[in-house]
């Protein structure tokens, strides 16, 4: 029952940052909650708090990503819960540039509440995108 509820509010979450509904994806998560993006480029983070993390969030939604979840995995009792699943995404620029990219992400959760969220993915991927953004002047603001 618990990763089935999982589950669900992992789905939700990816499907209100798709709508631009930011507040709604960043309901379950602590207010000590932790980020890190890995990379060299605008969207990495390292360990950044939730208003930071809010902002950059933001960033992303602006950007009208397209996610698709699959393999979502909860481990342990609700006091200290480990959740990680594979995530593919898409950004479309206007000019007809096609970002893709494959994650996992990693979560750590105690009684409903994320503590903290690692992503790993092809980070060269991601400094591609940031790097026509800039150059098409189509970058949104940075977190």
């Amino acid at each position: 029952m618990i990763r089935t509820a999982v589950r669900t509010l992992v789905r939700r979450s990816f499907s209100s940052i798709e709508r631009g509904d930011v507040d709604k994806a960043m309901a379950p998560f602590a207010e000590d909650f932790r980020f890190t993006f890995p990379g060299r480029h605008s969207f990495a983070a390292q360990g950044v708090g939730k208003r930071e993390f809010k902002a950059w969030l933001t960033r992303l939604a602006h950007l009208q990503p397209k996610f698709r979840v699959s393999d979502v995995f909860v481990k342990g009792p609700p006091w200290n819960q480990r959740i990680a699943f594979r995530l593919s995404d898409e950004i479309r620029a206007p000019d007809g540039f096609v970002y893709r990219n494959e994650l996992v992400e990693y979560a750590h959760a105690r009684w409903g509440r994320i503590r903290s969220l690692e992503v790993f993915l092809d980070t060269q991927a991601v400094a591609e995108l940031d790097a026509h953004l800039t150059s098409a002047g189509e970058a949104p603001p940075a977190a």
